[in-house]
């Protein structure tokens, strides 16, 4: 049996932004066409299908049909992440539970074993304690420590994988956004990621969606190519590059430039008219500690910045106060939200 497994979906982002919508809604339509060549006909979510689990926009609830519908002719088991949650420790209180009723959709608000062929495969979402079960695949969503949160950031707490593989020979989990995956001896620990980049952590993180062979342990990795990414260039890069591959890069991206050398107010006025004119997304500027800018009239200003995402992580992290990663999230959340605007 092959089963799809996608996790961290997050609709609602950015503030119910319509444009998140419509990646989220073309992602589906790819990654349907694809199971449907294949023949796959199980499809697994991981965890957190909206973003806000306090309210859900109309919008959001609108855009939700389509994406399901477009997911009718599929088995689709969802398991709980923490955004689906409305209480922190109590999983009968969800917003994926107006799904239930659904002919095609299971929802795991519990842990719940399925046998398949010889492999007993597991679902359990977050908040369970984990080593309190044993299969040969467990679907979950969790922290597992050592593995990145994000490009600068690593988890010190939560399970550790060899505790994990006493009791699971396969585990795939969601929560964390970047792919990663870790192989032992006896078994393999693998977090999905996010099926498209949604800030700039994901950056450089390739995503899509896996496709795993329950029988033989084999999976695949199907990338997304049709989602826009992020991209941040130094200046001192880009006057470097070849003038006919630069629109490629820009083009439908979530663009931004590192300003990271000497340029006058007329320049980079000039450069971003060129920049925009390849259809970025949405396109802005920031400037390294080395990067100056001059005045018209000569004057030169010193410009003292540094990358706030990595200042708003390091205050936090230093915080002792309780649920520390969930405010880091929300803060870094916070910011690229205010930064869009």
């Amino acid at each position: 049996m092959k089963m799809a497994i996608f996790t961290d979906l997050h609709l609602g982002i950015k503030q119910d932004d319509s444009s998140w919508h419509e990646v989220a809604l073309n992602w589906c339509d790819s990654m349907v066409s694809t199971l449907k060549q294949k023949g796959v006909r199980d499809i697994v979510f991981l965890g957190d299908f909206f973003h806000n689990r306090n309210t859900i926009c109309v919008d959001t609830l609108n855009v939700t049909s389509k994406f399901l519908k477009k997911l009718s002719d599929f088995n689709l088991h969802m398991i709980l992440g923490n955004h689906d949650l409305y209480y922190k420790k109590e999983y009968t209180t969800s917003a994926v539970n107006i799904f239930d009723g659904f002919p095609n959709i299971k929802i795991y608000q519990t842990p719940e074993y399925m046998t398949v062929g010889s492999k007993r495969l597991l679902f359990c979402g977050w908040g369970y304690n984990l080593m309190d079960y044993k299969a040969d695949i467990l679907f979950t969503h969790a922290e597992i420590s050592t593995f990145k949160y994000n490009e600068t950031q690593v988890c010190e707490e939560g399970y550790h994988c060899s505790e994990l593989l006493k009791n699971y020979n396969i585990v795939y989990t969601g929560h964390f956004h970047l792919r990663q995956t870790r192989k032992y001896k006896n078994g393999e620990v693998r977090y999905v990621g996010n099926p498209f980049q949604m800030d700039f952590s994901d950056e450089h993180d390739k995503k899509g969606f896996d496709i795993l062979d329950t029988d033989t342990g084999e999976r695949e990795f199907v990338e997304n190519t049709i989602s826009p990414k992020f991209v941040r260039i130094k200046l001192s890069d880009l006057i470097k590059m070849d003038l006919d591959i630069i629109p490629n890069i820009i083009k439908n991206s979530y663009f931004k430039l590192i300003v990271d050398r000497d340029i006058n107010t007329d320049d980079i006025n000039t450069l971003f008219g060129l920049i925009n004119g390849c259809r970025p997304r949405s396109s802005n500027h920031e400037y390294s500690n080395r990067g100056t800018i001059m005045r018209d009239d000569s004057g030169e200003i010193q410009v003292e910045s540094f990358q706030i995402v990595d200042a708003i992580q390091e205050y936090i992290t230093m915080m002792e106060i309780p649920e520390k990663n969930d405010i880091l999230k929300y803060a870094i959340d916070l910011f690229y939200r205010a930064d869009k605007k």
